[in-house]
């Protein structure tokens, strides 16, 4: 039987894992096989439920608006209206966040649980600070990174900065799995979040460590990358720029979706002051877990841990302080 690589990247089997189980001999690489493509679909389909669910109640709403709207009720149908096309607050954002998501080929449910659950992000962020009537705002920029293998136009792709949900929802819809080396170029997005004015904080959410140093001049050689490419940026390391981010008090909050990452991910978290943590994304709450992360990193930041309390006892039903 011939495996093509990138096809077992796609479903999270690494293939330096993979090679030793076929060399291990008996059915232990088809076991292997069989675990990781279960355990991929199987998060696959959680994802798309809780798309599903959170589609359903805009579909909901939608159709409320509907029967305001052919009923007369032009009061409550204006309401809809205004609320769907909010405009970014009117203040300087006090907090910029940027998530920096891995994109390779075993992280479609990454990419299914984010652009599931931002828009609901968002949502929970300004109803807990209008509840606490903090006029703060913030800022989000959603950023995909790879390797170097997947083209000179998508190592890194970002959305732009956003106060509300819908440049963000549009980018991640875009998203595709692309390409991926085993490590990847973690350092091309530490290096664009180096560069940003006013950044707070990077969550950083990945399953494979930072490429080798030793390895990223070949890499980008093979793959055509040019030396000073505007959104790649010359060519860089790690530890590189997480020694800027640290001296600009920026913080990398990592979260590991694999052991093999565990280890990079928590230093690059220390290094940084930032936090460690480890997300099974094919959990069936792993969407839920992800948008109580994203929502408290945010709020922490711009209004310390009283907003972050507010948030577990609205949103998170296992808090003990209920």
């Amino acid at each position: 039987m011939v495996v093509v690589e990138e096809e077992l990247e796609k479903i999270g089997y690494d293939a330096e894992r993979a090679v030793k189980d076929k060399s291990a001999g008996g059915d232990t690489f088809y076991k292997g096989l069989l675990w990781h493509s279960d355990a991929h679909y199987k998060g696959l389909d959680a994802a798309r439920i809780t798309a599903t669910q959170l589609c359903s109640k805009e579909h909901e709403e939608s159709m409320a608006f509907r029967s305001k709207l052919f009923s007369g009720a032009k009061d409550g149908a204006l309401c809809h209206l205004v609320e769907w096309n909010k405009g970014p607050r009117m203040v300087g954002a006090s907090s910029k966040t940027l998530i920096l998501l891995d994109a390779t080929g075993s992280m479609a449910h990454l990419l299914q649980n984010a652009l599931a659950v931002i828009k609901e992000t968002f949502d929970r962020i300004y109803t807990i600070l209008d509840g606490a009537g903090n006029g703060s705002t913030f800022e989000v920029m959603v950023a995909t990174y790879r390797n170097y293998d997947a083209g000179v136009d998508y190592v890194l792709e970002t959305s732009g900065w956003c106060q509300q949900p819908h440049g963000a929802y549009d980018f991640l819809r875009r998203q595709q799995v692309r390409g991926g080396l085993g490590p990847e170029a973690i350092e091309v997005g530490l290096q664009y979040a180096a560069k940003q004015e006013g950044l707070k904080q990077v969550i950083l959410m990945g399953d494979a460590p930072a490429n080798d140093p030793a390895k990223i001049p070949a890499y980008r050689r093979v793959y055509g990358i040019p030396e000073n490419h505007p959104l790649i940026g010359p060519p860089t390391t790690a530890d590189c720029e997480l020694g800027k981010l640290h001296s600009k008090g920026v913080a990398v909050h990592a979260f590991s979706l694999a052991a093999r990452a565990n280890t990079n991910f928590e230093q690059m978290a220390a290094e940084t002051g930032g936090k460690f943590n480890t997300l099974d994304v094919n959990a069936a709450d792993s969407a839920e877990r992800l948008t109580d992360f994203w929502s408290e990193t945010v709020l922490r930041d711009v209004g310390g841990e009283g907003l972050v309390e507010q948030y577990k006892r609205k949103y998170v039903a296992s808090y003990a302080g209920k």
